[in-house]
């Protein structure tokens, strides 16, 4: 999570980190978050 926006960087490639921030990344990184917390 980017302390700064609050967003999720969309991914890894293969020269380094995909900068983008898609709500598709956040989505994906509540849920996660969430089933651990359960």
């Amino acid at each position: 999570v980017d302390q700064n926006t609050g967003g999720v960087y969309d991914g890894l490639e293969e020269k380094g980190v995909n900068l983008n921030q898609g709500a598709e990344s956040l989505l994906s990184y509540l849920l996660a978050r969430l089933s651990f917390e359960d």
